[in-house]
């Protein structure tokens, strides 16, 4: 069995935490967009 290294593992929690905040960002601009809608909004 190949040992995995340190560096390879810290990398994909890097990335996991890093996907997680930018799903959180998503989530939060689709809904302030659809609460304040800039485009074509009628007045």
């Amino acid at each position: 069995m190949t040992a995995v290294p340190v560096g390879a593992s810290s990398l994909a929690m890097d990335v996991n935490d890093y996907a997680r905040c930018l799903e959180e960002l998503i989530v939060r601009t689709f809904f302030a967009s659809k609460l304040a809608p800039t485009e074509n909004s009628p007045v």
